[in-house]
């Protein structure tokens, strides 16, 4: 059986009539709810010689999904002859679930729907679809029952009947075209027991997950079928003429780009880590998952979403963090290994200070409960130029300078106390602020700052004699 010796097939008018007219009905007696574009995963088209296009979602042609074709792929280009260029557009789309079994449908402007689950027909027209006995009975067309393929494989009457193998990526068992009944029993894959070629169906999930290959309905015994469907044009030469494929969401290019410290209600910057990460422009991912020093913390996230707020964090403890976006079809995932976060755990009043003059400032603080040992502190000042202290902000910032000398500086302080004494002639009689954090050896990770100390003087002024006449 050569691919092109294919079955050539007419579609006559009277055929288009009824497709329209069956379209129309099923749309009436809501035949059509199953089918929604916007959710389905698969995309793109198909192409046989015999009748054209197959598109596997409505949203190959309606991109924006609110119900109108826009005549344009998704990537901007002019749409293959299978998208009409304007009009009222029908949600559908063929789905793979997460044990890869399919669902769904795809359409052709000559043939009509091409059925990716086991639907229910007449038993005396196989082309009408049916939700119980009596819709067939009214039409003299017997009982209503579930299509069944006419042989291996899922041709036990119930289940699915086509499937997604991650293992082998191959794909196998059918697809039903409506219009042909009986006939139109498309394969999508060569078993071992059937004659002719080798043939069949593969998602190429390391190249972007492209479908690849080719299903077959001959059926040329009863002179009608469409022959060889062509599910990439690499396949069949003819991407110079009209680049085409049929697309699995595959995710890719995943890299977590921060790690940052959250003080937005209802987080403050000890319990909270903002996880931010970036994907593919091509990737296209069912979700994501995140894992915290190796554990599940989240799962099911937003495909859209490329953030994480992650709370309740234990004050001194190390984390380390992956994210793994994934489909049907696979997953990649990135860990931050070079980077790993612990969260500050020094409250800014337990910073206290003595001022011992005429140079020296005694600080203590109390030391952070942290599953990370604390090998040394770093301490850093602000000069407050005013009594008011306002240009040395509680949060630190620019205007904190980390003491590199004295009894602060060098070396650090490997315990939770210190003295400065780096002050000058100049300013010892002046006010300042400190800001506190741990570094920890054993992940060589910083914490992040304290909030501030209070105002702290080296050498406050002796107090003042008053006298004060008693009346």
């Amino acid at each position: 059986m050569q691919r092109r010796n294919i079955v050539k097939i007419t579609i006559i008018l009277s055929l288009a009539i009824g497709l329209v007219l069956f379209r129309e009905e099923w749309d009436k007696n809501g035949g059509l709810t199953a089918l929604a574009g916007t959710g389905e995963n698969i995309r793109g088209f198909a192409w046989s010689e015999n009748i054209g296009w197959v598109s596997f979602n409505s949203r190959d042609c309606d991109i924006d999904g609110d119900g109108i074709f826009e005549g344009a792929t998704e990537t901007g280009g002019s749409a293959p002859a299978g998208c009409p260029t304007a009009g009222t557009a029908v949600d559908y789309g063929v789905n793979v679930d997460s044990g890869g079994d399919f669902s769904g449908y795809g359409w052709s402007e000559n043939i009509g729907w091409l059925v990716f689950e086991r639907i229910k027909v007449c038993d005396g027209d196989k082309t009408v679809v049916c939700a119980n006995n009596g819709q067939c009975v009214s039409q003299g067309l017997g009982s209503c029952n579930f299509i069944n393929p006419p042989g291996f494989p899922y041709n036990e009457g119930s289940g699915k009947i086509a499937h997604y193998d991650s293992s082998t990526k191959q794909v196998n068992g059918w697809a039903y075209i409506l219009a042909l009944g009986d006939n139109g029993w498309l394969k999508l894959k060569k078993e071992a027991s059937d004659s002719g070629a080798a043939y069949g169906v593969s998602i190429d999930t390391d190249n972007g997950g492209k479908f690849k290959n080719w299903a077959w309905n001959g059926n040329t015994a009863y002179g009608t079928g469409i022959g060889w469907l062509s599910f990439n044009c690499e396949d069949a030469g003819t991407c110079a003429a009209a680049e085409y494929h049929v697309q699995a969401p595959v995710p890719a290019e995943l890299n977590i780009t921060s790690i940052d410290q959250h003080a937005v209600s209802p987080c403050d910057s000890c319990s909270c880590l903002k996880i931010n990460w970036t994907v593919g422009a091509q990737s296209q991912q069912d979700g994501f998952n995140l894992y915290e020093n190796t554990i599940e913390v989240a799962g099911g996230l937003n495909p859209d979403i490329l953030s994480y707020l992650r709370n309740g964090l234990e004050p001194g403890t190390a984390y380390v963090y992956k994210v793994r976006a994934y489909s049907s079809f696979g997953y990649v995932e990135d860990t931050d290994t070079g980077t790993t976060k612990s969260i500050c755990s020094i409250g800014s009043s337990s910073i206290t200070g003595i001022g011992v003059c005429p140079d020296t400032i005694n600080l203590s603080w109390s030391a952070p409960a942290s599953a990370c040992a604390i090998s040394y502190y770093r301490v850093a000042r602000c000069d407050c130029a005013t009594t008011a202290c306002a240009n040395c902000p509680d949060s630190g910032g620019a205007s904190y300078i980390e003491l590199a000398s004295g009894g602060c500086g060098d070396p650090k302080p490997v315990g939770a106390a210190c003295f400065d004494d780096t002050f000058t002639a100049e300013n010892n009689a002046g006010y300042f602020r400190y800001i506190v954090s741990g570094h920890c050896n054993e992940e060589d990770i910083d914490g992040d700052w304290s909030l501030a100390s209070s105002k702290i003087q080296p050498c406050p002024k002796a107090p003042k004699w008053i006298e004060k006449k008693v009346e």
